[in-house]
This record gives structure tokens, sequence and C-alpha cells, in this order.
């Protein structure tokens, strides 16, 4: 990992993403495949790579100025003709979401849910 800062300087918020196990678990999976965007508009990106275990990581990210709520529905990430039909995800498939920056679970598994971003 190469840190651009004075780690000296560093603050809560640097010190605990750089330091954080579960992101960079995902950052180092031995898979080695590079995520792709799979969603841009003008408040978000989405961003998805596959694990060594089957599993992906999917990053949302809230690219604009001003708090946003994005909705996770399986059936629009499932569409053939969909930009996230990379994900290959099933409309029945229900998943279960983790915050890894805040190391918590989301809601239990469902086909949708609601993220304050």
């Amino acid at each position: 990992m190469l840190i651009g800062c004075d780690i000296a300087q560093m603050d809560d918020f640097t010190l605990n993403l750089l330091s954080n196990n579960e992101v960079n678990a995902i950052d180092q999976d031995i898979l080695g495949k590079q995520a792709d965007r799979v969603f841009k508009d003008e408040s978000i990106e989405i961003w998805a790579r596959p694990l060594a275990d089957g599993s992906q990581a999917v990053g949302i990210f809230n690219v604009s100025e001003k708090d946003v709520t994005y909705t996770l529905d399986n059936s629009q990430w499932s569409t053939n003709n969909s930009q996230f039909s990379i994900l290959n995800f099933h409309p029945s498939v229900i998943c279960g979401v983790r915050r890894t920056y805040r190391r918590t679970n989301a809601r239990g598994p469902s086909h949708r849910m609601d993220a304050d971003i």
C-alpha cells in the first residue's frame, strides 16, 4: 500500500480507512481482478469486482456534494440489457450487504435496500 500523506498528520478517518482489515481484504483479494464501473449518474458511481470466493464486492460512491439515498434492487441488477448485468444477479437472489467502511451489516438479507450515502 502506498500512502501519499504524512503519516504523523493523518486524521482519524484516514487512519481508520487505511487500517480497515475488511477493506484491505477486498483490495488484496487473490483473484486479482480489477473493479469495473457498472453505473454512473450525476451523483452515484457503482463499481464491482469478482472475488476469489465467488462473491462480488460492490462499491457505491456518492460523487456529489450532498447526501443521497440510493435504492439497491436486485431486479434492476439482473436484466440482460442492464448496465448491471456484469454482476450476474438473479432477481430472486437474496443478498446480504456489508458496510465494510463502517464494519457493520446492513439490514438482514433482502431483494431491495435503501442506502444513505
